[in-house]
């Protein structure tokens, strides 16, 4: 006797199958890079100010790109803003936002796990500027600590 498989079935079947496709792809993605971070202490943006998280990965003509996550994330630890880019050697990135707040900057740089050169760093500042005038109007600078390697959490110097 037959069984005949219904719409239904081989739905729920090619659901299953790309779930787990999915899931292996993300395995092999976090397989073949590594993570490292960069953080800002906690500052403060007043009413009539915004802020711009600048982003850079510094690298020779030639290297394999980054991936990169811009995050503000507020006092209480929750994502306010957030944006992905994917960064050339010599690119850079910018997150901007004009909401008022307690924030703290963070990228996040996903590399190939392959021996990258020396020279390649991701630098980054935070501007916070007057929204009046516009992102030319910068109030202050707020620097940014060298990237970190979760793997080694104090940077080496």
């Amino acid at each position: 006797m037959r069984k005949i498989i219904t719409t239904r079935t081989f739905a729920i079947g090619l659901l299953l199958v790309g779930a787990l496709g999915g899931i292996a792809g993300a395995q092999v993605d976090r397989s073949v890079t590594r993570a490292r971070y960069i953080n800002t202490g906690l500052f403060s943006v007043a009413s009539d100010e915004g802020v711009s998280f600048h982003v850079t990965l510094d690298d020779h003509r030639g290297a394999p790109p980054a991936k990169i996550a811009l995050r503000l994330i507020d006092q209480t630890g929750a994502v306010v803003v957030q944006e992905h880019a994917v960064l050339q050697p010599g690119q850079s990135t910018t997150l901007r936002s004009i909401e008022p707040g307690v924030y703290r900057a963070q990228a996040r740089i996903l590399d190939p796990l392959r021996r990258l050169s020396d020279r390649r760093s991701v630098v980054s500042t935070v501007e916070i500027f007057d929204v009046n005038l516009g992102f030319a109007a910068v109030r202050r600078f707020i620097c940014a600590p060298p990237e970190v390697d979760p793997g080694n959490k104090i940077p080496q110097g």
